[in-house]
């Protein structure tokens, strides 16, 4: 990168409108259900990673002794933090990393654009400011910028590249592209794809020439190199010989709603009027380029345009091809990722523009005051909410993670009167935080899915020990099957385990206690009761 690149791209006029950006993500999203069970994963891989770091905690929970995979960049950094400074504080520090890399590429992306500050704060508070930042997707509930995990590591890279792209310096997009694969390599997979695509689709002006082609391959290989070996042995791996699918468990049983199209239903309006809206902005914006000069901003505009409408390549084709795929052995790659949160992004940041720059220049001041009140106005609301989320830490864990009163009891009994090495049957869907707070080891959470084929096949067969057995192969066979519905047979199934199936899974997986609710009656002795919650141990009342 030359000096003036440099300048133009690190100088230190842009670092403190990345602080104020990164302030302003923080301000929003930071404190925003810390270790929840909802919207984000931090309940997933937080312990992952500690246990991945310290094998000692937990030593016998099956699930986080699990193979990191393409995790494992991400979980040797994060675990040795969890281990020294804990979660909350991982989780707030490690977001804040990942609002720093976000803010700074979309700073960058703002100056090619041609925004102002207040404006590209604006952009940003349209895009991540909704429902607590969950919803950044247009249908598939993906999201960029918002909880502490390897692929929100990756998005942050991938935003400070897409405006490298555009200014043509790709030794560093492709540098940034690897290191996002190396953390999350569907993220940083799919991505790669799109600018290679993008480049493609204006070939004579934008691709590099062969030597440097040879480069930039190399350059991502080696960036990427911790995602090579998962990938291999991701692909080489055979499914264990089933009657279902691992591919079949984690698109249409568990992960529906990230990957399976056909079950969105009237959800699809949604990126239907994303599109409306994206394209009537393109076609503003060149015509308004077209009544004067074009300039260096028109062109990156219409490239981020061109970069959003490429993502939604692989959207497309996968809705063809969920036609087919009934085993999702294609879908569980998760072609709708990167075009579910471009194309809103896109529309923020190109729709921002138009405000700024669509009329004319006499109303330029006034734009920018309706813009700064309205971020004021924001602000102020959000204080309010900002502060009871401090206050709210004197309790942590708490609502936020939808942690009860009674369940936080019950969890601290557990924890302070139960063997280390016990293991305890707990309700497959409820309680996901149960190994976090309890630091006892159970059967298995619906929400917290391997990754490898045999272990997905184990997790299922858990699952139906759960459920009372053939529960849940009845469910799948009628075909009407989603994440919600298997949820609700999950517990449904569990809620009606009799005495003695819960006596065949205590020996089944060496369990000495089982964690139910109190209208769920069983013969054995009660060791602890705080209502609505009861924990029952392994001998038979008579």
């Amino acid at each position: 990168m030359t000096s003036r690149n440099y300048n133009l791209f690190f100088g230190s006029q842009i670092w403190w409108q990345v602080l104020l950006v990164t302030l302003f993500i923080a301000f929003r999203l930071v404190l925003v259900r810390n270790m929840g069970s909802g919207g984000w994963n931090e309940i997933d891989v937080l312990p992952l990673a500690k246990h991945f770091v310290d094998p000692s905690w937990l030593p016998n929970d099956w699930y986080l002794d699990r193979p990191a995979g393409y995790r494992w960049l991400f979980q040797t950094l994060v675990g040795k933090l969890i281990v020294h400074w804990g979660f909350l504080a991982t989780s707030i520090i490690g977001r804040l990393f990942c609002y720093a890399l976000s803010a700074l590429g979309i700073v960058l992306l703002g100056k090619r654009l041609g925004l102002s500050l207040p404006f590209i704060l604006l952009a940003t508070a349209l895009f991540c400011g909704i429902e607590e930042g969950y919803k950044q997707g247009a249908i598939a509930d993906e999201w960029m910028i918002g909880g502490l995990e390897a692929k929100a590591i990756a998005y942050g890279l991938i935003l400070i590249a897409i405006p490298l792209l555009f200014s043509r310096l790709y030794f560093w997009v492709a540098f940034l592209l690897g290191v996002a694969t190396s953390f999350h390599v569907l993220v940083g997979g799919w991505a790669f794809l799109t600018s290679f695509a993008w480049l493609c689709l204006r070939y004579e002006s934008r691709f590099p020439k062969f030597k440097q082609v040879i480069l930039l391959a190399i350059t991502y290989i080696l960036a990427s190199s911790f995602a090579i070996l998962p990938v291999i042995q991701q692909l080489s791996e055979s499914a264990p010989d089933r009657i279902i699918k691992p591919s079949y468990i984690y698109v249409f049983l568990r992960l529906s709603h990230h990957l399976n199209p056909l079950s969105w239903g009237w959800q699809w309006l949604a990126p239907a009027i994303y599109l409306v809206i994206l394209a009537g902005i393109m076609y503003l914006l060149n015509k308004q380029a077209h009544t004067r000069q074009w300039l260096p901003i028109d062109n990156h505009r219409q490239e981020l345009g061109e970069f959003a409408l490429i993502s939604l390549v692989p959207f497309i084709s996968g809705v063809a091809i969920a036609i087919w795929d009934t085993q999702g052995q294609w879908l569980q790659y998760y072609p709708f990722r990167l075009g579910d949160v471009m194309l809103p992004f896109t529309t923020c940041f190109l729709g921002v523009c138009l405000i700024e720059h669509g009329w004319s220049n006499k109303y330029q001041g006034l734009k920018s005051a309706y813009c700064v009140a309205l971020l004021f106005v924001a602000i102020g609301f959000q204080s309010i909410v900002f502060t009871q989320q401090i206050w709210d830490l004197r309790n942590f864990p708490g609502q936020q993670q939808d942690v009860t009163p009674e369940w936080k009891a019950m969890a601290t009994w557990i924890h302070q009167h139960t063997p280390q090495d016990a293991a305890i049957i707990s309700s497959p869907v409820e309680q996901t935080n149960f190994s976090w707070l309890t630091e006892r080891s159970t059967i298995a959470k619906f929400k917290l899915l391997p990754q490898t084929k045999a272990a997905i096949i184990e997790q299922y067969q858990r699952w139906d020990d759960l459920s009372g057995n053939y529960v849940l192969g009845k469910y799948v066979a009628s075909g009407k099957v989603s994440k919600q519905k298997t949820k609700e047979v999950l517990e449904e199934g569990y809620s009606k385990l009799t005495t003695a199936q819960v006596k065949r899974l205590m020996n089944k997986y060496g369990a000495s206690y089982i964690l139910t609710k109190n209208k769920h009656q069983l013969n054995l002795e009660v060791v602890y009761r705080h209502p609505p919650f009861v924990l029952y141990g392994n001998s038979i009342i008579n």
